[in-house]
């Protein structure tokens, strides 16, 4: 739903997010390989635990939000 911020260090991202079920930090690992395209606006990222996150629509997220993820992609 909404992207609050990701930071960047080493190849490890730091995620803090709202999703449909509250709010969530985790943690992705090399972005290039745990962060799937689903569909020309629609992808899946994968955490360190194996949780997934899914942005069904990246054009429904806000400017800064949709910004951010394009910044780590």
């Amino acid at each position: 739903k909404k992207v609050s911020s990701i930071r960047t260090e080493f190849g490890v991202s730091y995620w803090d997010v709202e999703t449909d079920r509250g709010q969530r930090e985790f943690v992705a690992k090399d972005v290039a390989e745990n962060v799937q395209w689903l569909g020309d606006r629609r992808l899946m990222i994968v955490d360190v635990d194996g949780n997934r996150f899914e942005v069904t629509d990246l054009d429904s997220l806000d400017k800064k939000s949709a910004g951010l993820i394009e910044l780590v992609l």
